[in-house]
């Protein structure tokens, strides 16, 4: 008995192996999603950095609270003399489907199917929010457009 024990406790890195990958898997799976946002956030921050300092100022990762006392979060605005663009960015893969006025889009990928929330409606709430006239709190107030980001290798129409 005392050998098997032995054996067992000289095999500790297996054991490690056995009980650690797997929880280790299941939080890599849970943060998979926050990471590509973020990386696609990152992306479009690096693509607006190019834009003309002078003529173009760029916010990035904006937390409001609304007029509910909740919070929300805007990816990108980009302040001109032109226009405010508030900008929402998915970075998702695969088949992505819905309509203007839908609540939710879904996402496709083998024939697993997710929902998420309409960036264009998402975004919609973003562009008339009180929360944002206050966190502007300019003298002239340019048009608001909005605009969403879908970051890979295909672009949208």
């Amino acid at each position: 008995m005392e050998s098997i024990v032995t054996t067992l406790a000289s095999f500790w890195y297996l054991w490690l192996i056995v009980f650690i990958a797997p929880v280790l898997t299941a939080v890599a799976r849970l943060l998979k999603p926050k990471v590509k946002g973020f990386e696609g956030e990152k992306m479009i921050q690096l693509h607006l950095a190019s834009l003309d300092k002078r003529r173009f100022v760029s916010l990035h990762d904006i937390l409001l609270m609304t007029d509910r006392g909740t919070t929300t979060q805007i990816d990108h605005i980009i302040i001109s003399t032109y226009a405010i663009f508030v900008i929402e960015t998915k970075n998702y893969t695969g088949w992505i489907s819905g309509y203007e006025k839908s609540k939710e889009w879904t996402q496709t990928i083998y024939k697993v199917k997710n929902r998420f929330m309409n960036p264009i409606r998402q975004n919609y709430g973003h562009i008339h929010m009180r929360a944002l006239d206050h966190f502007m709190a300019w003298r002239f107030r340019p048009p608001r457009r909005p605009a969403w980001c879908r970051c890979g290798r295909k672009s949208l129409p």
